[in-house]
Formats: structure tokens, C-alpha cells, sequence
């Protein structure tokens, strides 16, 4: 018989001869030990098939778990950004309206003083809107690879109550309610981190704040330098949180706000902030909930802002300017134009790539994404022809394109959509400076 170690039969081996008394007992002995080896190894040999197919049910639930995490955190944060996006559209709104209002009354202007005013009100609105979008792109950023960097705490901060003012003070007073902000933020050092990463905490604790004070309350930032410690102090008047909660805070998809949250911003917040060296801290007696960040300071000196050298002179150069947009096209031809330099404008690369065999410029200012072939494929296909040629890249992606990737592209600088007046004539007189005399 083929016996298992614990006495469970898996079968018999027979062997026959018609020979009688043709076995003798050593090999009756012998016949016996090898059945015993065999149903060792069936043995051995089913428990190592059963092994496997635990090993991948195992694997397979892992795989499962780790694509449900990673779905809950998207999850997660699609939210923090359906919230913010619905007050990016209630300022957008606001600012569309006074750019709206003000180019209006330019057609009621008794002189040149009072089309000068609403022409005023149009550029704060427009840089007003400008700064909102790019605070929208840091924040949608965080999730990508970024060396760290000096940050500044209170830059930081500020950044951060901005991008979710229309959450807690618009939606607030929209439902009746009032949310006081107060900031009582002392000198600190700078820390090294990643900015989107640490604005993605200060939102996230915003959020969290909001939310336990259903009837109003005060909302509380306070900051300062414990030797070589940087402290964030995040305070609401909220509801608290009770003892047999407050333990369960920060455990992953431990939520306290019911199918509305999936208990992973805090858990997010308290890796991120581990991530940069530091620690979290939550902590509610009674009424009131306060976070406690706690960051180590950057030893490292500011690095110094090198200025852009500006024309001495009066400024000379001809331009090609490719732009998909007509009316910014015309915008960019009237600030160059007026800056003294000769503009031939095209809205697409095949264009461009015919103008640079029919006449000769100082410098090519693109657009990025444009019908055909882009902004990319223009540097590189100018490149070819006058590697002496610079390529100046204007792209609303401007802020997101990493540090390196233009020189690969052959592109001399970038400069990000909406761009200063100023600053547009500045980089392009750096870019053309043989044309300026001494």
C-alpha cells in the first residue's frame, strides 16, 4: 500500500508472477520500502502543487488589493480636486466677469486716463486668473517624480489657503456659514522637499478642518523654529474627535465621513510628510482637532536669482513667430512690433518650415502644441538646417516641462503662457544679443 505519513492510503503497487513463492521477503522488504518512498514523494508532491496554487491566490489578492489602493487613492484625490475645481470655477467666473465688464466700459472711456483704469482692471484680472491656474498645476503635479527644493513655509501655506479659499470661505457663506482664517506664522527656515507634495498636506488637513465645522468656526495657522525643527500647526474649532476615533486616525480606509471619504487622505498626508523626514501629529481634546507637522529645517543658502540681462539698446531682429491661437498671435505681434523688432507670423509648423527657406531670422518663437507638427519637431527640423538659429518655446505647459528637456529638444528657453510683456522682450533681447551694441 502507499501510505501517506498520517495513514491515508493513495493507492497500491502490485507486482505479479506466475511463478509461485517468486518473491523472496528481502525483496517483499525491498518492495515494501520503495512504496513507502513513493507515497512520500505523491505526498510531497501534491502539498507542493497545493503550495503554488496558494502562492498565486496570494499573489492574485495582492495584485487586487495593491489595484483597489491605488484606485481609492485616485479616488481620493479626484475629489480634493472636484472640490477645488468647482471654486476655481466660481473665481474664474468672478474675474470673467470683470474682464468682461471693464473691456466694455474701454468703449465708454471719456479719455485716455479712464481707458487706461479698465484697462488696468483687465490686467490684474487676467494675472489674478493666471496665478489660479497655476497653482491648479503644481497641485496636479504632486504625483509626478521632483528632485527636492527649497521651500517656504509660508509661501507654502499661503499657496495653499488660496487654492481652497472658495471651500471654505464661498461655500461657507454660501450655506450660511463662516470659516475665519488666522495666521499667526513666526520666522522659520526653509525645508527641502517637494512643494506640490507638502501643499498636497496643508490642502488635504483644509479639507479635513472644513468638514468638522459644519456651523462655522476658526480656522488657525500657526508656524515656528524649534532648533532645528520647523513646526506647522493646523487648529479648527470643530467637532473633535472621540478617544476610540482618535486611535484609528491615519489607518488606511478608516473614515469617519461615511461613503463621502475613503480614509486615505491622512494616511497619503502621513507618508508624504515621513517622506520629507517628518513627523504627523493629531490631536483632539473635547472640541477642536489640531495637526502638527514637523519638518527638518534645510541647511542649504538660498541659491541667488539670476536677472536676465536687458538690452542697453535699442533693439533690432527679425522674429518668426509661430502661433495657432489668431488672437494671441496678434497680441505677440503687437508686443514684439512695438518692441522694435520685424515679426513674420504663421500659425502652423509647415509654415514655419517654409519660411525659414525664404528669409533669414534672428530668432523662432513657438508655440508647443500646433496642428501638423509641433513645436518640438520645429526646434529639432530648425536645428538641422542653423544650429546657430535659437528657438524661444511659448507653451501654457511651460511650468511642467522638466529641467533638460528643452536643451534635448534644442530649444534655447521656455517661457510660460500667460506671459509679462516685459518679460518676453527681456528673454528675447538675451537671446538675440549680438544684435545689441555696447
Amino acid at each position: 500500500p502507499l501510505l501517506t505519513s498520517n495513514g491515508k492510503s493513495l493507492g497500491s503497487v502490485s507486482v505479479q508472477s506466475y511463478q509461485p513463492y517468486a518473491f523472496t521477503e528481502q525483496q517483499s522488504g525491498l518492495l515494501g520500502s520503495m512504496a513507502h518512498h513513493i507515497a512520500l514523494s505523491v505526498e510531497n508532491a501534491r502539498l507542493i502543487e497545493q503550495s503554488q496554487r496558494q502562492v498565486e491566490a496570494l499573489g492574485s489578492a495582492y495584485n487586487e488589493l495593491q489595484l483597489t489602493q491605488m484606485q481609492l487613492v485616485e479616488a481620493e484625490r479626484r475629489r480634493a480636486i472636484g472640490d477645488i475645481a468647482a471654486g476655481v470655477a466660481h473665481d474664474f467666473n468672478n474675474l470673467l466677469a470683470a474682464i468682461l465688464g471693464a473691456a466694455q466700459m474701454v468703449d465708454f472711456a471719456q479719455n485716455v486716463e479712464q481707458a487706461r483704469i479698465e484697462a488696468a482692471v483687465i490686467e490684474l484680472a487676467a494675472r489674478d486668473a493666471s496665478l489660479i491656474v497655476r497653482r491648479i498645476q503644481e497641485f496636479t503635479r504632486a504625483r509626478l517624480p521632483q528632485a527636492h527644493s527649497l521651500v517656504d513655509i509660508h509661501e507654502l501655506i499661503h499657496s495653499a489657503v488660496e487654492l481652497t479659499r472658495p471651500r471654505w470661505r464661498e461655500q461657507g457663506r454660501l450655506q450660511g456659514i463662516e470659516i475665519k482664517l488666522l495666521l499667526e506664522l513666526a520666522p522659520v527656515q526653509a525645508v527641502l522637499g517637494v512643494a506640490a507634495e507638502l501643499r498636497e498636506v496643508l490642502v488635504n488637513l483644509i479639507g479635513n478642518a472644513v468638514d468638522a465645522m459644519p456651523e462655522g468656526g476658526q480656522l488657525c495657522f500657526r508656524t515656528w523654529q524649534q532648533g532645528e525643527q520647523v513646526i506647522i500647526s493646523v487648529t479648527d474649532t470643530g467637532e473633535g474627535i472621540a478617544p476610540d476615533v482618535l486611535a484609528h486616525i491615519g489607518e488606511p480606509f478608516y473614515s469617519t465621513k461615511g461613503e463621502h471619504g475613503s480614509g486615505l487622505g491622512l494616511a497619503v498626508s502621513q507618508a508624504v510628510i515621513r517622506r520629507h523626514g517628518g513627523q504627523l501629529k493629531l490631536t483632539s481634546e473635547g472640541a477642536g482637532t489640531s495637526v502638527t507637522l514637523t519638518l527638518p529645517a534645510s541647511t542649504e543658502p538660498a541659491l541667488p536669482v539670476k536677472p536676465i540681462n536687458r538690452p542697453r539698446a535699442e533693439r533690432h531682429g527679425t522674429i518668426l513667430l509661430i502661433e495657432d491661437d489668431l488672437q494671441l498671435r496678434a497680441v505677440l505681434v503687437r508686443m514684439l512690433t512695438g518692441g522694435g523688432y520685424t515679426v513674420v507670423d504663421v500659425p502652423d509648423g509647415p509654415a514655419a518650415l517654409h519660411q525659414l527657406t525664404v528669409t533669414s531670422f534672428d530668432l523662432i518663437l513657438t508655440d508647443l502644441g500646433l496642428p501638423g507638427i509641433s513645436g518640438w519637431d520645429v526646434a529639432a527640423a530648425a536645428h538641422r538646417r542653423y544650429p546657430c538659429l535659437p528657438v524661444l518655446l511659448l507653451t501654457g505647459w511651460g511650468d511642467q516641462i522638466p529641467a533638460g528637456e528643452a536643451a534635448l529638444h534644442a530649444v534655447a528657453a521656455v517661457l510660460a503662457k500667460p506671459v509679462e510683456h516685459q518679460l518676453l522682450l527681456d528673454t528675447v533681447g538675451h537671446l538675440i544679443p549680438a544684435l545689441v551694441p555696447e
